[in-house]
C-alpha cells in the first residue's frame, strides 16, 4: 500500500510542479501577471500540503470544472474579468 501511495504522491507533486511551470510560461509569453495567475499558483502551492491542501486543490478543481461547464469560463477568467486589467505588465 505504501508503494502505491508514494506513487500517487509523486504523481501529484509532478502535476503540481507542471501547473506552476505552465503558469509561469503563460506569464512569460503574455508579459502580464493576471489575478488568475496568482490564484492558480496559490491553489497549486496549497495542494502540496498533505491531506488539507489536497482537499483544497480538489475542491477548487471541482468548482472550476463546474463553473466552466455552466458559464463557459473558468474561475480564473471570471476573476480576471472582475479585475479588468493585468496586475502587472512586465514588458
Amino acid at each position: 500500500m505504501a508503494v502505491g501511495s508514494d506513487a500517487i504522491k509523486s504523481a501529484g507533486d509532478i502535476a503540481g510542479a507542471a501547473a506552476i511551470v505552465f503558469t509561469l510560461g503563460e506569464v512569460a509569453i503574455t508579459g502580464q501577471i493576471n489575478a488568475s495567475n496568482l490564484l492558480n499558483v496559490g491553489v497549486t502551492a496549497l495542494s502540496f500540503i498533505p491531506v488539507v491542501g489536497w482537499m483544497i486543490g480538489l475542491g477548487y478543481f471541482a468548482a472550476d470544472m463546474i463553473t466552466l461547464g455552466i458559464t463557459g469560463e473558468s474561475i480564473g477568467q471570471h476573476l480576471d474579468d472582475a479585475v479588468g486589467h493585468p496586475l502587472k505588465e512586465l514588458y
